[in-house]
């Protein structure tokens, strides 16, 4: 799954990176979440090609149907979070 802040954190420091800085940047990609979502229901409507490689990956399993609205769903409720950190390496 997908690491929490914390868990990137510790992992730059036990790779001896030491942390300068974090930024949440997730405010600022929520335009993109609406135009991918925009894309997959447009392309799903005007794109046969498009339609059934959507249906061949939903026969594979619901979970790959599910899989935007899931990303969708944690940005909304705050689980999912996108930060930049600042890192740097030892001289």
């Amino acid at each position: 799954g997908i690491g929490t802040l914390d868990d990137y954190r510790d992992l730059a420091t036990r790779s001896g990176l030491t942390i300068l800085a974090d930024r949440d940047l997730s405010d600022e990609v929520e335009p993109t979440w609406k135009i991918i979502a925009r894309r997959v229901v447009h392309g799903a409507f005007t794109t046969p090609d498009y339609l059934a490689f959507l249906l061949k990956r939903a026969w594979r399993g619901p979970r790959y149907l599910l899989t935007l609205p899931r990303l969708l769903l944690a940005y909304r409720t705050g689980a999912l979070r996108y930060t930049l950190l600042w890192l740097q390496k030892p001289a």
